[in-house]
């Protein structure tokens, strides 16, 4: 086990974070959270059956992707809602990439439901590679290398 203890041990980040995200309910709750969902009610809206939703938010909660916090409505039971972490927020860009991909390669008759923009300008935006020293890199310049494990 990794330790978390949450996910079996993978040289392959790629497999361990589809171990915790693999599934379709997993992101499209941290889509809905990005979006500014943080309750039960609110992430429910999207159609997951209520079983689901708590298996999914407790495994994102554990992995450290959402944590709970505890609110009381007046006159109500205390429950907890849930806010993305700094893990969670990193999840921004493979959202954005699947945004994209999904948009180019299996579009819809509607057209367009989604668009990565910026939050001030709402001006359109797009995933790209960059280097360290600040320059885009053309994805045909791009490929994943595997190194040796420490």
């Amino acid at each position: 086990m990794n330790p978390t203890g949450l996910y079996p041990e993978s040289l392959c980040p790629i497999a361990r974070s589809l171990d915790l995200l693999g599934q379709k309910w997993s992101l499209m709750i941290v889509r809905e959270a990005v979006a500014g969902a943080t309750r039960f009610a609110d992430f429910r809206a999207i159609g997951i059956p209520s079983d689901i939703l708590t298996k999914r938010l407790t495994s994102l909660v554990n992995a450290g992707v959402m944590e709970r916090r505890s609110y009381r409505e007046a006159g109500e039971r205390a429950r907890d809602d849930y806010h993305l972490t700094p893990a969670g927020m990193a999840l921004l860009p493979v959202l954005s990439a699947l945004v994209e991909w999904g948009t180019e390669y299996l579009p819809i008759p509607a057209g367009r439901t989604l668009e990565n923009v910026t939050t001030d300008t709402h001006e359109a935006v797009r995933v790209a590679y960059i280097n360290d020293a600040g320059e885009i890199i053309n994805q045909d310049r791009v490929t994943i290398q595997t190194i040796p494990a420490a």
